[in-house]
């Protein structure tokens, strides 16, 4: 599954088509999340969410936000987990969409809830609520490399089963 999503995104990036190579991408970080390649998936889901962004795609940005989401909770990132669905709601809600949740079978559950979990009632509750008040832009950044890491250049998906920066 993986070799083909990655040939996928490299013919579309090829053929320069930008919408579908986003959604290829969203599809290749799940493929990384579920195979134990979290490196992988955060730049394939941040590629994803610039191209979206880009475009201006309010459905398509929503999509990435909340594959980030499941990812940073699973790196123990509660809060920010948190702040990424309910910004992942408000963008959905902007662009007159349901909720983005699971991914065919792939990414199963609700990050925020599982997120919860980890975190005292009151505290996941100002987190949720704060983050609605947030910009988008505020928010994504929270799925960004640490301050003060280099990011380099946008992520390449380059056939060899890596990604490059």
């Amino acid at each position: 599954m993986i070799a083909g999503l990655e040939e996928a995104a490299v013919i579309l990036r090829r053929l320069g088509d930008r919408y579908q190579l986003a959604n290829a991408l969203v599809w290749l970080a799940v493929a990384y999340a579920r195979s134990g390649r979290p490196e992988d998936a955060h730049a394939a889901a941040l590629e994803s969410l610039d191209l979206f962004r880009e475009a201006e795609n309010p459905t398509g940005t929503p999509w990435p936000s909340c594959c980030l989401a499941f990812l940073t909770t699973w790196e123990g990132r509660h809060e920010d987990a948190i702040r990424l669905v309910a910004t992942s709601e408000v963008l959905d809600e902007r662009a007159g969409a349901t909720r983005t949740t699971g991914f065919a079978g792939l990414l199963e559950g609700d990050p925020a809830e599982e997120a919860r979990g980890h975190l005292a009632e009151d505290a996941a509750r100002r987190v949720w609520e704060e983050a609605r008040s947030m910009s988008a832009d505020e928010v994504l950044a929270l799925a960004r490399p640490e301050a003060g890491e280099e990011t380099g250049d946008p992520t390449i998906i380059d056939g060899s089963g890596r990604t490059k920066r």
